[in-house]
């Protein structure tokens, strides 16, 4: 069977600003050399957690997408960066060995163009995000709204499961307290998500009306 050839507008990534999140130094510098020769600006590249969590706190608004390694130096897994970045509304793509088995349900949906991936499919995969065209936009917001909505349910179970414990921990004061405070705590976080969700919602209207 004849495989699908990928195109991209070879302007997508011209002044772009792209984090890069990648724990082994090779894959990470020729990450970083290819976006740079497709005229990206680079955010990093970050091997770890903190680093990478770190750079979103002081350049979040100027960055315009991702490109992640799942597991990283520290011993930990992208995740906290990709909720965070869903959270911002921001596009991402996993570049990760993982089998899909093994990725939780709320990022199984996202592009992951492998490890090892060739220079082609991470410009196509970031140019399908970044493109100005009505149908990239339209790709753009629903991934934006699948994400948070998979955060949502994920978080609608937690919650379910908090209030569980909170029921068995009746009559022992320190041990219901600490529950509550967990249990506000993922309303808070639910309620957030519910508020984002209806931002990209709002977006989506508009993208559809031919506003964006």
């Amino acid at each position: 069977m004849r495989q699908k050839t990928m195109f991209f507008d070879q302007r997508a990534l011209i002044g772009r600003h792209i984090l890069v999140v990648e724990d082994d130094y090779f894959a990470a510098a020729h990450v970083k050399d290819c976006l740079r020769t497709h005229g990206a600006t680079i955010e990093g590249p970050w091997s770890n957690v903190e680093h990478a969590m770190s750079s979103l706190d002081r350049s979040i608004d100027r960055i315009d997408s991702a490109v992640l390694d799942i597991d990283l130096q520290d011993g930990k897994r992208s995740y906290p960066i990709a909720k965070r970045l869903d959270w911002a509304g921001i596009p991402y793509i996993f570049a990760s060995a993982h089998p899909l088995s093994q990725i939780p349900e709320e990022y199984r949906d996202c592009l992951n163009i492998g490890k090892p991936h060739s220079d082609h499919r991470l410009i196509c995969g970031l140019s399908q995000l970044l493109e100005g065209t009505f149908e990239s936009k339209l790709y753009r917001a629903l991934t934006r709204l699948g994400a948070v909505s998979r955060h949502i349910q994920a978080g609608e179970r937690r919650v379910a499961q908090q209030r569980e414990r909170v029921a068995r921990f009746r009559g022992m004061r320190h041990s219901l307290n600490l529950a509550e405070e967990l249990l506000e705590e993922l309303l808070n976080s639910l309620s957030a998500l519910e508020d984002t969700r209806a931002k990209f919602l709002d977006e989506l209207r508009l993208i559809q009306a031919g506003a964006l």
